[in-house]
């Protein structure tokens, strides 16, 4: 026998291997266990069938273990091969799973449901649908509003032929008919796309159609309607990824605790299923089905499986399988030598927090298998309730009435409020899936995005040091607010644009202040507040509100952010400019955010406007030769433009204005793609392919960073050879490192700081302690060479300094009004910042020339003036102030870089 079998007895290591996956199968709810796939593989080569006797009998081995008495201990289903699964509708497969999980349900836990997966099974199988034509949301609605009414019993009654109603009774009757005949079915129309759309737990529908059409999701029926008969997407593979998702998401929901339900309380084991082959698809069998033999729909459900509980984080389901080596190679999982092995990752499994965990486990050594599968198998032992359903309700009633009555009779005396979902400076949002408002970063939002809460806590422990100094060393204390989104939208479009690398700027920023005020013993230290408006600043005005609430017990003395120029966003600046509070915009905005009349004349800007950054792009475009002549070295400039702008985003919208207005509106061609309004990126691309097919006319994207992913995994699929130069604004910064060196993808764009080579010295001194200071932060939001976490650092330095030469000027006390004071005078003459000189010249509230780069991702095809096969971006262009380092007026390639005038601003008729 090999050494790798005798560590421990073979009868033994099975053993713990079986005991493992039990302790999966009743992990409770409260534990957050990764889900877990586990395939069985036959000794030796491969077997013309994956179900070997002895991985077939395993496997009903580790089944039996679910039950006594002919009781199911645990819901589970066997998944065997029938021909139906290849030759019939995809509902098979998962009508067989959704039947048995149910039928085997342990006693007093209730019915299972799946909604969602019902809902969608309705429409795939309606086959009249199918004579609906393609636009035909409101009929797929009425289908499957019809297909729910079927199934409940209020319905079945309602169809009962009934008694004459007596005349007193003909209002009831009227209100009734009324709403049966006209608004339930709107009605259900509203709570399903809500439920599917936007509810917390089950928005996995909003994510997976987003990534399939390219573009959010609005409307859940005339999405779907591509699923039914008929439909575009209505072929196997997509129906099954759909109500594969669908049936997990139910499982998910169904696993949850819910404190008034005595039967989701007892539900404290996970579903499993046991699928018992799956045997190899015949690809070259000309007369081979759609789904191969009959194994194949179960091998495509194996592998979908892996896709979905990933995507959807499920943990719920646990599955074990008989499969081929060859199959679980190519499912990637993890390979393990023995039971023993096997036993070992099953347990790393319970630990894991995100899954799923896939291993395939060799049954082996035969004979001792065999030995152990004949046996007598021991049960599960999930928890024992003393109470059944019923008297478990009745008390928790009775426990919750008196929570209720202690907590509303404490109402009066602590300001705490029970019928909130948020904490106190919060409020919901509309759809009540998050929390807005405010905080000091002790207290999360809800519905906040994993990556901010690392930045919460930073800015949390600087909060809870600031002021604690004592003696000579001892600091005042004076407050800012970062003012920004940080909630996501349940949709998928995210809306949150650079706020996260922003606020890892002024998490930091705050941090090197109040620690070099502490070192000299001078000085003000400052405390963080962080105000979340929600997606595209959607609640500014209601959070700028609770700002202006807690000003003065907060001594509150700037704000910083405004990232996004929106009408919202300029309600939020005149609540806040109304209360004398003075702030700082962090990101390149549309030029209007400067105009008194739509924002306040209390707002500073550091990133230079639309048009400055308009100038630079024709300068750019003018000089830097960006296309190849035939096979030689030499390049050519662009004549023309084709600029991408959304017209429903007012940043957009202003710099392709610019931008045409600078490079002359004769060689420009325009392309709106609003994805507000469903524009698809499909479309897009194709107009685009169109446009530019054997040019050279590179793209001036002014839209948004995550639409130009989007659009370019379209353009990819057109008729165009793949490659494209594009030239972005400043909000191309916020792509991630994947999407700026796509294959084929040349890209150049603006931002606002270099550390490299190009960069100042005040640059690389910032990057190299926010390096330090977040050593220990993996994210894609750590960045210190993007323009967002440098802005939002000067803002809070801006600030700071700001709000010191306020207290050197003041006797006693000094509020905001001396700090909007300072800001005005303070700084005409001057002051070095990370992203360049800034100094604020008379009314004009943004610095004169503001620094600007342009880089080139080495994945550009050209061999330009900088080196290839660099990880990181090159400078291309750089203009502007940077200070006492040096004022570059000119800019040029490497062996000539003084060859071209920079823009400068002519702020005569500004």
């Amino acid at each position: 026998m090999s050494p790798s079998y005798t560590r421990v007895p073979a009868h033994r290591a099975i053993d713990r291997f079986a005991e493992a996956w039990d302790a999966l199968v009743v992990a409770p709810p409260g534990q957050q266990y990764a889900a877990v796939l586990v395939l069985l593989t036959g000794e030796g080569e491969s077997q013309p069938s994956t179900r070997t006797p002895l991985n077939s009998s395993l496997l009903h081995s580790l089944r039996a273990r679910l039950v006594a008495d002919d009781t199911a201990l645990a819901p589970h289903a066997l998944i065997e091969p029938r021909p139906a699964y290849g030759a019939g509708p995809a509902t098979l497969l998962y009508d067989d799973i959704t039947e048995d999980l149910d039928r085997t349900m342990p006693a007093g836990t209730g019915k299972l449901k799946f909604p969602s997966y019902w809902l969608l099974r309705d429409i795939v199988t309606n086959e009249e649908l199918a004579e609906r034509g393609t636009s035909r949301a409101r009929e797929v609605r009425r289908a499957a509003y019809a297909e729910h009414l079927r199934r409940t019993s209020w319905a079945r009654q309602h169809e009962q032929p009934r008694e004459p109603t007596p005349g007193w009774l003909q209002p009831v009757k009227f209100v009734v008919e009324l709403w049966t005949d006209w608004l339930a079915e709107p009605w259900f129309g509203y709570r399903t796309g809500r439920r599917m759309l936007r509810a917390r737990n089950r928005n996995w529908y909003a994510t997976w159609a987003w990534q399939l059409r390219g573009s959010p999701v609005r409307n859940f029926f005339a999405s779907v309607q591509d699923l039914a008969p008929g439909g575009r997407n209505a072929d196997s593979a997509m129906v099954d990824q759909a109500l594969l998702r669908a049936l997990l998401s139910d499982l998910d929901d169904a696993f949850r605790n819910r404190v008034l339900s005595p039967w989701r309380r007892r539900r404290v084991t996970r579903f499993v299923l046991l699928v018992e082959g799956a045997e190899p698809v015949d690809h070259q069998a000309p007369d081979a089905l759609p789904g191969g033999p009959d194994g194949a729909p179960l091998q495509r459900f194996l592998t979908e499986y892996l896709v979905a509980a990933e995507e959807l984080r499920s943990r719920s389901t646990l599955v074990v399988g008989c499969a081929q080596p060859e199959f679980a190679a190519e499912l990637e999982a993890a390979p393990q030598a023995d039971f023993e092995a096997a036993e070992g990752a099953l347990r790393s499994g319970m630990r894991a927090q995100r899954g799923p965990v896939a291993l395939t486990v060799p049954v082996r050594p035969e004979a001792e298998v065999a030995e152990w599968t004949a046996r007598g198998q021991r049960k599960i032992t999930p928890r024992f309730f003393r109470w059944g359903p019923v008297p478990g309700l009745a008390l928790r009633c009775v426990m919750v009435t008196a929570v209720g009555a202690t907590l509303i009779g404490g109402w009066h005396f602590t300001g705490f409020s029970p019928f909130s979902a948020c904490p106190s400076g919060q409020f919901e949002s509309r759809d009540r899936s998050t929390c807005l408002g405010v905080s000091d970063g002790t207290r999360e939002f809800k519905g906040m995005p994993e990556n901010f809460k690392y930045l919460f806590e930073k800015v949390a422990t600087t909060n809870k040091e600031a002021g604690k100094s004592k003696g000579k060393n001892a600091a005042e204390v004076r407050t800012i607010v970062y003012f920004g989104p940080m909630t996501a939208n349940a949709a998928g479009d995210s809306g949150l644009g650079g706020s996260l690398p922003e606020l890892s700027g002024v998490a930091y920023s705050q941090h090197k202040h109040n620690e070099d005020v502490k070192r000299n013993g001078k000085g003000v230290q400052l405390k963080v507040l962080l105000a979340n408006t929600g997606p595209l600043f959607e609640e500014a005005k209601a959070a700028a509100k609770e700002v202006v609430k807690m000003a003065d017990e907060k001594n509150i003395v700037g704000v910083i952010g405004f990232g996004q120029s929106r009408s919202e966003t300029y309600d939020a600046m005149k609540i806040i400019g109304e209360k004398g509070i003075p702030m700082v915009g962090t990101s390149a905005t549309a030029d209007s955010m400067l105009d008194p009349t739509k924002g306040s004349k209390l707002y500073y800007q550091l990133a230079p406007t639309n048009s400055r950054q308009a100038g630079i792009l024709k300068a750019f475009l003018e000089n830097e030769p960006l296309f190849p002549q035939g096979e030689s070295e030499k390049t050519e400039t662009a004549d023309k433009a084709l600029v991408v702008s959304d017209k429903d985003d007012e940043y957009s919208k202003n710099l392709a204005d610019d931008f045409t207005k600078e490079f002359g509106k004769g060689k420009v061609i325009s392309e709106n793609y609003t994805p507000s309004k469903d524009d698809s990126p499909a479309t897009l691309a194709s107009n685009v392919c169109q446009e530019i097919k054997g040019k050279n006319i590179p793209i001036v994207w002014t839209a948004r960073a995550n639409e130009l992913d989007s659009f370019y995994t379209q353009y990819q699929k057109t008729g165009c050879d793949g490659k494209l130069t594009v030239l972005g604004g400043d909000d191309v910064t916020n792509l991630s490192p994947e999407s700026t060196q796509r294959k084929g993808l040349s890209l150049y764009h603006v931002t606002l700081t270099r550390a490299g080579s190009n960069g100042t010295n005040r640059a690389k001194e910032f990057v190299k302690g926010y390096d330090e200071f977040f050593n220990d932060w993996e994210d894609a939001g750590k960045n210190p060479q993007g323009s967002h976490s440098a802005l939002g650092f000067d803002a809070v330095d801006l600030l700071s300094e700001a709000v010191n030469r306020a207290r050197s000027k003041s006797y006693g006390d000094f509020r905001m009004d001396a700090v909007s004071v300072s800001l005005s005078s303070n700084f005409t003459t001057g002051y070095q910042a990370v992203t360049g000189f800034i100094a604020f010249e008379e009314e004009w509230r943004v610095p004169k020339n503001k620094a600007i780069y342009i880089v080139r991702y080495p994945n550009s095809s050209l061999s330009g003036s900088n080196a290839k096969g660099a990880k990181d971006p090159s400078v291309v262009l750089k203009c502007g102030n940077f200070g006492s380092e040096e004022h570059g007026m000119k800019w040029g390639p490497e062996e000539n870089p003084q060859k071209y005038e920079c823009p400068v601003d002519n702020r005569d008729h500004g």
